[in-house]
């Protein structure tokens, strides 16, 4: 995980890799977005599977890997 945060910032903020892929530093707002948008997928999610533990359903993927 950190590795991956790491190459994350680096390819975020290293002048060389703005010049090799055309991008540029983020400012505030726009973390600002990327945390709101994070966030609430985050909180959606979870909110999805609260509804499904109320009903009394699981997902799919957690019944796939229950063994007939």
């Amino acid at each position: 995980m950190a590795t991956l945060v790491a190459v994350q910032v680096l390819f975020t903020y290293a002048p060389v890799m703005h010049e090799v892929f055309g991008s540029a530093a983020l400012d505030g707002s726009a973390w600002l977005r990327v945390l709101t948008v994070a966030v609430t997928a985050y909180l959606l999610v979870e909110l999805f599977k609260t509804l499904l533990r109320m009903a009394g359903t699981r997902p799919v993927a957690a019944r796939r890997s229950e063994s007939p």
